[in-house]
């Protein structure tokens, strides 16, 4: 195992893990290349190089006939839902496509969970956000032109080697929390390392992922406690401190900008939400396809707002619309089933990490689409988690 683990992890493993945070998009381009992995033509080749190369491993080490018995796990049923809503979708070539993109993701992140323990998923995924953190740090100071935004929204916030602030600001969020749960595996650059993360963090002017970060820190304050409180405590503090700062993300920033005399809506977030709604009332139980709704109705919606919309900025309503209900059912049964068995190994740094992941991307979740999104690390950690967690039993 550890010569497997010593080849896979610097040739691919963790190369994998870097490119699918959609990092170096803006670094490794042909000419009309897109911002993002889903435009960028040489990326797409070089994943599709690694899925081919994760496809021959499993099949050298008997691995599918494992994966076919999960088959009807949430994760592989919403992969799965996902191919059949080309059936129904306004786009059946479009959808089909997606999903595929979707199913193997989903794959990578089961055969991560096969090839490795717990603990070295979570070094691997360590090591891989250290990577992409530390190459923008470089690119910010020698490379500004790449690691700083030129353009005209953004102009002078920190991106690293990232396509917007927004994505290199979620990195750095889940950068920290592997940081400080983690902490006693690190030496002298553990402080060097936190430093850097903050001021990259300050300098992308995001203020979802500094309240982000601030609710992680937070559920580690609530978790040195624990120890002075029932067990059952923990989540029904959790539950409403996760409750206000999302209230306060969401409506409390509206008041703020509407004191700075900027947009109240968030951005036209709040119409786009409208929209979005009403769409869903007309197909609530199976939904448009997965990435059919905004794919279709973007022209109509420019209409409306001014401004081309690829997704609702928050994802329990991109879910619905892809899915319906029933998809929303398949991630609310992975998502409570690992939170519960993580935060029930809550004393061992790879659970907590677990829980704190989950915890940022259902935060993060309240103002963007960070998922199930296709060729995207917070996806294959998901899958991951459930798979490593399925079978957890705790007797209390």
């Amino acid at each position: 195992m550890s010569r497997v683990m010593g080849r896979l992890e610097v040739l691919y493993v963790i190369p994998m893990f870097a490119l699918l945070t959609n990092a170096f998009v803006s670094v490794i381009f042909l000419p009309d290349s897109g911002d993002g992995i889903q435009e960028n033509k040489v990326l797409q080749y070089i994943l599709i190089a690694m899925y081919f190369f994760m496809v021959v491993d499993m099949i050298r080490r008997n691995l599918f006939l494992r994966l076919i018995s999960d088959a009807g796990t949430p994760a592989f049923l919403l992969s799965i839902l996902a191919i059949v809503s080309s059936m129904w979708s306004f786009n059946p070539a479009f959808v089909f496509q997606k999903s595929i993109a979707l199913t193997l993701t989903t794959i990578f992140g089961a055969y991560l969970a096969y090839s490795y323990s717990i603990q070295e998923f979570c070094r691997i995924f360590g090591i891989a956000l250290t990577f992409v953190v530390v190459s923008s740090a470089i690119f910010i100071v020698f490379l500004p032109g790449f690691g700083i935004d030129q353009g005209d929204v953004h102009t002078g916030t920190w991106r690293g080697v990232f396509p917007q602030k927004q994505v290199f600001a979620q990195v750095l969020v889940f950068y920290m929390t592997f940081l400080f749960v983690f902490k006693n595996g690190f030496t002298k650059y553990w402080r060097w390392l936190v430093l850097s993360s903050l001021i990259c963090l300050f300098f992308t002017r995001s203020a979802t992922a500094m309240i982000a970060l601030v609710f992680m820190f937070l559920i580690l304050l609530l978790m040195r406690l624990k120890d002075r409180l029932d067990r059952r405590v923990l989540p029904i503090l959790i539950l409403p401190l996760f409750l206000l700062l999302s209230v306060f993300l969401l409506e409390g920033m509206v008041y703020i900008f509407d004191a700075l005399g900027k947009d109240v809506t968030l951005s036209g977030r709040t119409f786009l939400w409208d929209i979005a709604w009403e769409s869903i009332k007309e197909k609530p139980i199976l939904g448009y396809g997965f990435s059919a709704y905004w794919h279709e109705f973007s022209d109509r919606i420019f209409i409306y707002l001014g401004y081309y919309a690829v997704n609702a900025h928050f994802s329990l309503i991109d879910i619905v619309l892809d899915f319906g209900f029933v998809g929303l059912v398949f991630l609310v049964s992975l998502f409570s089933l690992v939170m519960k068995f993580a935060y029930a190994k809550i004393d061992i740094d790879e659970y907590k990490f677990v829980f704190l992941f989950f915890m940022m991307v259902l935060f993060f979740s309240t103002a963007a689409s960070i998922f199930p999104n296709p060729n995207n690390y917070v996806w294959v950690f998901i899958v991951a988690s459930y798979f490593y967690l399925r079978d957890v039993k705790y007797v209390e």
